[in-house]
């Protein structure tokens, strides 16, 4: 699992399920995830999914019982039953009954049932046990590196995109952000600059390259301050090195440890002591989804002056 929680939904009142999704995603970002739903409203469309990668990349899948087009939800549950897939169901209808007597009838297991009426509630309580492995400190660690080292690529990427952007009309300034890094790396790595007077695009790639994630972060900092883009906050970006790329660096010289009956992970990184409880984890996904929602942004502005 990720901080994105993917749920496909098969259900065919658009504006039921806009709303009732709404109430949702805000029980995910109290949680520190992302929810990502993706809606379907007929059997067919479902069979099309399972056929292209048996619906691995769900979490949880959400049913009505009772579509109002001709698919009855005991042939939703044969379909699931018979393709072996073992992602947590849960079923609602206007009539719970009816969906525990199908469940019986044709053995299906690890399903969960709710009334319509009742649907946040039993949902809040299915979200929070399926994520309970995902709570264990070790686990948390892994999928905090896992986005971290994601958001570390997506940096390189919007590096490379301003370069091209900005490189004709900025060269000078550019090339400031540069020249300390280059008189350095010339006695280095990047040999094929010592005879070279001036920073060129090739050269920003290769030095960048070579660069750990925190230079990459200071200099990608450096040049988005040269142009502003609308819906991009720099403020937030300002805080990338710490609550990002400083809390990786923590994670992986982090050990578990029990405290008062919890596991937790502590450590110790450039001579500060630090621990990570749930609550703190919580905390951190919240700071990983804002970064990657305002480096989305930034992609998405970028794609458009292309």
């Amino acid at each position: 699992m990720k901080i994105d929680y993917n749920i496909l939904w098969i259900e065919d009142q658009e504006s039921w399920y806009d709303t009732t999704l709404e109430l949702f995603k805000e029980t995910l970002e109290e949680e520190g995830f992302e929810l990502k739903s993706e809606r379907k409203d007929n059997i067919q469309q479902v069979r099309e999914l399972i056929d292209k990668d048996g619906l691995k990349k769900f979490d949880m899948l959400l049913v009505d019982f009772n579509l109002r087009a001709s698919d009855s939800g005991d042939e939703i549950i044969k379909l699931i039953r018979n393709n072996n897939i073992y992602t947590d169901v849960l079923f609602y209808s206007i009539n719970v009954e009816n969906i525990r007597d199908s469940i019986s009838k044709h053995g299906l297991e690890g399903v969960y049932t709710a009334d319509r009426k009742d649907i946040e509630t039993k949902f809040n309580a299915v979200f929070l046990t399926t994520i309970k492995k995902i709570q264990e400190v070790n686990s948390i660690r892994g999928l905090i590196m896992g986005e971290t080292s994601e958001l570390d690529v997506e940096i390189e990427n919007l590096f490379f995109a301003l370069i091209e952007l900005n490189v004709e009309n900025e060269k000078r300034k550019i090339e400031n952000i540069f020249r300390n890094d280059y008189k350095e790396i010339a006695k280095n790595t990047l040999s094929s600059c010592r005879a070279k007077r001036d920073c060129h695009t090739s050269d920003y790639k290769q030095y960048f390259s070579l660069s750990d994630s925190f230079r990459k972060y200071d200099i990608l900092k450096e040049i988005l301050k040269l142009k502003s883009f609308d819906g991009f906050d720099l403020k937030t970006f300002k805080q990338y090195g710490k609550e990002v790329i400083g809390i990786r660096n923590k994670f992986a010289h982090a050990k578990a440890e029990e405290k008062d009956g919890k596991m937790i992970l502590r450590g110790q990184f450039n001579a500060e002591g630090f621990e990570f409880d749930e609550v703190k984890c919580i905390e951190i996904r919240k700071n990983l989804i804002e970064h990657k929602n305002n480096i989305n942004k930034l992609k998405s502005i970028l794609i458009a002056q292309e």
